[in-house]
C-alpha cells in the first residue's frame, strides 16, 4: 500500500527561466518564495516518487491527440534538447518508474478510464521547470502524465478531477509501497499568440483560487466549466484542467492552501501556486 504524501499545483510559464527578469522585482521575489516553500514541503514529505499532470504543447500529439498519457520511460529527458536553449536549462535525465507508471495503467483500465502511454515524450516547459524549481537537485523519480488542454474534444474539469481520482487509487493500492507526491502545472490565465495576448484576467484567476481554498468543490465544477474555462484565452487558460487532477487525487471537499499569485503581464500571464496540506 502506497501513500500520497503531498498535492501541489503551480504556474510553469516558461519565463520562470527563459525571461525572470522581465516580471517586476516585487513580483519575482513573491514568486520564488512561493517555489522555496513549496520545494521545503516536497523535502519535508520525502516522496519516493513525482507524478507529475501537465499538458502536451502539440511537441507530441498532433494530429492525434489522446486525453491523457502516461510516461513509462526509464529515464525522460527534462527538457529536450531541442528546447533547452529557449528556457535556458541545461537537459538533464531524470528518472521514470516503469512499475509505477504500469500499474497506474492497469488501475485506470480497471477503472475504465483507460490511458495512452509512450516511452518516447519530449519535454518542454510543461514539467521539466516545475521539477528543475522543486527537486533541483534531481533527485525524485517522475512519472509524468501529458493531457489534452489546447486541442478541441478537451476532456471536462470532471474527466481530469476522476483522473486524479484514479491516480490516488493506484496510489492507495501501489505494491512498491511507495510514498507519492502529486505535481499539477499549468495556467493561470493567458492566451499565447491568441487574441488576449499578453492580457491577464486577474478576476478570473482569483476566483478560482478563493474556490479551491474554500473546499467548494461542487461550486468550483458549476462556475468553471469548460467553456468558462476557455475564456480568458483558448491558448493558454485551459492548463488549469491540470488543477483538478491534483484535487481529485486529493478527494472532494478538500481545502488548498495559495501560496502565491501575481498578474504577471510582462509574462503574459497570471501565475499561482497552490498546495493541499496532507499529514505526512
Amino acid at each position: 500500500m502506497g501513500r500520497l504524501v503531498a498535492a501541489m499545483a503551480v504556474s510553469h510559464v516558461p519565463s520562470h527561466t527563459a525571461y525572470p527578469e522581465m516580471a517586476p522585482p516585487e513580483k519575482l521575489r513573491a514568486i520564488r518564495a512561493a517555489w522555496a516553500e513549496l520545494k521545503d514541503q516536497l523535502a519535508h514529505a520525502a516522496p519516493d516518487l513525482l507524478v507529475a499532470i501537465s499538458n502536451d504543447h502539440f511537441q507530441n500529439f498532433f494530429p492525434v491527440q489522446p486525453p491523457f498519457c502516461v510516461g513509462t520511460a526509464e529515464t525522460h529527458i527534462m527538457p529536450a534538447e531541442m528546447n533547452a536553449k529557449q528556457l535556458k536549462l541545461d537537459p538533464r535525465p531524470v528518472a521514470g518508474s516503469p512499475g509505477f507508471a504500469e500499474h497506474l495503467l492497469r488501475i485506470a483500465e480497471a477503472a475504465r478510464c483507460p490511458l495512452a502511454f509512450s516511452d518516447e515524450i519530449v519535454f518542454m516547459d510543461e514539467i521539466s521547470i516545475p521539477q528543475r524549481f522543486l527537486d533541483p537537485d534531481n533527485r525524485i523519480p517522475v512519472v509524468p502524465i501529458l493531457t489534452n488542454c489546447h486541442n478541441r474534444h478537451q476532456p471536462t474539469p470532471r474527466s481530469f478531477f476522476a483522473l486524479g481520482a484514479v491516480i490516488a487509487r493506484a496510489i492507495a493500492d501501489d505494491p512498491g509501497n511507495r510514498r507519492v507526491a502529486v505535481i499539477a502545472t499549468g495556467g493561470l490565465s493567458h492566451d499565447p499568440l491568441g487574441p488576449n495576448w499578453c492580457l491577464v484576467d486577474e478576476a478570473f484567476d482569483r476566483r478560482f483560487l478563493a474556490l479551491l481554498e474554500s473546499g467548494d468543490t461542487e461550486r468550483l465544477f458549476d462556475e468553471y466549466t469548460l467553456e468558462r474555462i476557455l475564456q480568458p484565452g483558448k491558448g493558454g487558460t485551459p492548463e488549469l484542467l491540470n488543477w483538478f487532477t491534483a484535487l481529485g487525487a486529493v478527494g472532494a471537499g478538500e481545502r488548498a492552501r495559495v501560496l502565491c499569485y501575481e498578474s504577471v503581464p510582462e509574462w503574459a500571464t497570471g501565475v499561482g501556486y497552490a498546495a493541499w496540506p496532507i499529514g505526512v
